[in-house]
């Protein structure tokens, strides 16, 4: 019972610094298991110091799109059906990590100037695993009535220092190979609680992401009161940003403790709101900069965050050349195939991103019939056409979704993919 009684207490003293609401519990988790096996954190840290040294090796030009096979484990409790969260929010938050880590957010418009050239596109994606464990269709998401425990004894909540989400044995859900999958776990975290993540080299048994279940996807219903200023689906980016081996832009110190990243600015605490003005260190060289409070790895509300310098992803790509490699040749998830065919170099399908119409474009002098097909993420149709023989033909999509979607075009027995993003 004494250890059941820090947890809580630790978990109360995080609240009382973050006034109701911890962005992220990822540093506390791996302190609290890192105390119970110091062998942990001295492996994290190697993995950390190859990452470091693999990045003044790495040309990053004409990097390829790295693709990660998701799962979403949802865990709810039986008498709260609000947690057990609907299909189109978990694919919403497909969505944003994609737009996120593309840089195709809208409000990538609001980097402040000193930041644009260094804020970059990670050209890494997420999709949700259409291939299970066994080889069996799935729309990556398992749906779980949780009978949370800790030590035995049963709660209301899943916690970042047991780990009790990530297991059947305490009431929670086992991960897939967690070699193969990014396994997310979207549940009632304790109260106030939004995310906690792993670092790459910690135990693989229970790697992955948690999310709370009221700040995760858009249009939450659950996205209320604390947690109305964390609506974007910005929680799981910053966690998955851990997960890819970045921390926090503050380095969790003073100004003298450093992220690892060089074109991020020293900063000495967390950020709160979006205070622009903000500026907590004094750089050691160079140009004088505010905290880069726009930056995901930092505790800024949702509408503030809007960009990953180029450093970062470095890491974040590195991690996935290196410590995460095994995941992207994963069976989890088999592409819509994105390379370009005959065909490819004479279509265009714009604008990107599109609102209320999209073109299909082709610009080859030779004119051919040809059809095509929409598809969202999950691979299915939501739009068919009919045999065109036309230079341009205008697709009215206002009704879609917001997410990326997928132009599957057929002429002459060619086939292309072309991508848009919707609004």
């Amino acid at each position: 019972m004494k250890i059941f009684l820090t947890v809580l207490f630790f978990l109360g003293g995080s609240f009382a610094l973050h006034a109701q609401t911890v962005r992220c519990s990822t540093m506390e988790s791996l302190a609290y298991r890192a105390d119970e096996n110091p062998e942990l954190l001295n492996q994290i840290n190697q993995v950390a110091a190859e990452i470091t040294h693999s990045l003044d090796q790495n040309d990053r030009a004409g990097d390829p799109v790295y693709y990660i096979p998701v799962v979403v484990h949802v865990l709810y409790l039986a008498d709260s059906l609000q947690q057990n969260l609907s299909d189109a929010i978990i694919e919403s938050q497909i969505d944003v990590l994609n737009e996120d880590y593309r840089r195709l957010n809208d409000n990538a418009v609001n980097t402040r100037p000193e930041f644009l050239p260094v804020a970059g596109d990670a050209h890494i994606e997420f999709r949700l695993a259409n291939v299970d464990p066994d080889g069996n269709s799935t729309n990556g998401i398992t749906r779980t009535v949780g009978t949370p425990t800790i030590f035995g004894f049963p709660v209301t909540f899943y916690d970042p220092f047991t780990n009790n989400a990530k297991s059947d044995a305490t009431g929670g859900k086992d991960p897939w190979p967690t070699n193969e999958y990014l396994n997310v776990w979207v549940c009632p975290l304790f109260t106030g609680l939004l995310g906690y993540a792993q670092f790459p080299g910690d135990d693989p048994l229970t790697d992955g992401v948690a999310i709370d279940y009221h700040v995760f996807g858009l249009n939450n219903p659950n996205a209320t009161g604390l947690f109305d200023v964390y609506d974007g689906g910005r929680t799981t980016c910053h966690e998955v940003g851990h997960w890819l081996s970045l921390y926090h832009i503050w380095g969790d110190g003073d100004c003298t403790i450093d992220d690892g990243i060089a074109d991020t600015p020293d900063a000495d605490a967390q950020s709160q709101g979006c205070d622009l003005n903000k500026n907590t260190c004094t750089e050691s060289s160079g140009p004088e900069f505010n905290d880069m409070v726009e930056n995901y790895m930092d505790y800024s509300e949702d509408a503030c965050m809007n960009m990953f310098t180029n450093g970062q992803i470095n890491a974040m790509r590195t991690t996935l050349e290196t410590e995460r490699v095994d995941i992207l040749s994963s069976p989890g998830w088999t592409a819509i195939n994105e390379t370009a065919f005959t065909i490819a170099e004479d279509v265009s399908v714009y604008p990107i991103p599109a609102n209320e119409n999209v073109f299909v474009e082709f610009r080859s002098e030779i004119k051919t019939e040809y059809s095509f097909t929409i598809l969202n993420q999950l691979g299915q149709t939501v739009y068919e056409s009919e045999i065109l023989n036309a230079d341009l033909t205008k697709i009215n999509v206002d009704d879609f979704a917001s997410g990326i979607y997928y132009v599957q075009l057929n002429a002459d027995g060619n086939q292309a993919v072309k991508k848009f993003v919707k609004n």
